[in-house]
């Protein structure tokens, strides 16, 4: 008596979402608004402020410069960049010779470097990146040739030059180059997911999966925008991972459409009723991903370096625009698209009923 007194008065939040009246497809026009109102004002931005690009898209130098945390050159800034304090001293002193060169905004991350010279093998490096305030390509070499000067000058390194390399400059030209082949790639992406959904769930959910593929990739853009994230090629690849993301989710959802056409649960009923109740008994399972994946990401933009937050914190957007996506437009879109292959079945079993009892 006692178990079942439990199992009455339990609470179950799969129960709850699914009887409740909640109606997914009818309110589309209204869940379509807050997307528009969000690309509009990345829209906006992005005409009057521009993304905030990086040097991968923009041009600009690159400089490596060894940390010496294996104290091979004598009398020279000692610094282990694992740790974080070490990493903001050396950054600090990097910052302050770049100032002099009147260069600001300049990215860092760590690396590894080789010096044959000294017997260093994946020795600590901090890699910085940034862009040159003339667009003259002997005047930037110069500069360049300069700033690589004061750096070993700053950091005691005497004659031993290769502890900082000078890795170049990225023109103009070719980061044009590189933001054609990342749209491309993007386009690609989206084309074979496309034609995977198609494959396997038909036309209609390829359709809908396009459109909610690309309404994520222009929100999770103009949030960027807004928040005036860098925009290189870490955040092209975080577009490629929220696609994945997004495509996991849909997958969830087509495949409980297309497992309760063909079960017979519905037959007879409105593409309304199937997406409505595909959502409801959908959304734990989309909850609970989601929120494991906000929470890593998170963790990981939290605790990561600045590239790591420059990848994570565009998937954080990503993933909630995924989430939106799929629960308040992939039913609606995919009910007003999808038609059944079947749909006078229901009449003419009613007919057949109708001729069977006047028989009898």
């Amino acid at each position: 008596m006692t178990s079942k007194k439990f199992k009455k008065s339990r609470f179950s939040i799969d129960e709850v979402i699914a009887n409740s009246k909640f109606n997914f497809v009818k309110n589309l026009k209204w869940f379509i608004l807050p997307s528009i109102a969000i690309f509009l004002v990345g829209l906006i931005l992005v005409c009057v402020l521009g993304f905030n690009f990086g040097i991968d898209f923009t041009g600009g130098s690159i400089m490596t410069i060894y940390a010496n945390d294996e104290n091979l050159i004598a009398d020279a800034s000692t610094f282990d960049i694992e740790n974080s304090t070490d990493f903001n001293k050396m950054q600090n002193k990097i910052e302050q010779v770049l100032e002099s060169f009147d260069i600001e905004g300049a990215s860092y991350q760590k690396t590894t470097i080789d010096i044959e010279e000294l017997g260093v093998y994946h020795g600590q490096a901090i890699v910085v990146k940034y862009q040159n305030n003339v667009d003259d390509v002997d005047a930037i070499t110069s500069i360049n040739s300069q700033i690589q000067t004061k750096l070993i000058e700053t950091f005691s390194y005497g004659t031993n030059q290769d502890a900082i390399l000078n890795g170049g400059i990225i023109t103009p030209s070719a980061s044009t180059e590189m933001v054609v082949n990342a749209f491309i790639a993007i386009f690609v992406t989206m084309l074979l997911i496309s034609l995977y959904i198609g494959l396997r769930f038909g036309l209609t959910s390829a359709f809908t999966t396009a459109l909610c593929l690309f309404h994520d990739i222009l929100i999770t853009s103009s949030l960027v925008a807004m928040f005036r994230f860098t925009v290189n090629f870490t955040f092209i690849a975080s577009l490629v991972v929220v696609m994945m993301y997004s495509t996991c989710n849909l997958i969830i959802v087509l495949s409980r459409m297309k497992e309760y056409q063909r079960s017979g649960r519905f037959d007879g009923e409105s593409n309304e009723v199937i997406a409505n109740s595909t959502i409801k008994e959908s959304m734990t399972s989309l909850i609970i991903s989601t929120m494991v994946a906000l929470i890593c990401m998170l963790l990981i933009g939290v605790i990561g370096v600045s590239y790591i937050r420059a990848f994570a914190f565009p998937i954080v957007l990503g993933i909630l625009s995924s989430f939106y996506s799929t629960v308040f437009l992939v039913p609606g879109l995919w009910s007003i698209a999808f038609k059944h292959k079947n749909k006078k079945q229901p009449v003419e079993a009613q007919n057949t009923e109708k001729l069977q009892e006047k028989a009898s």
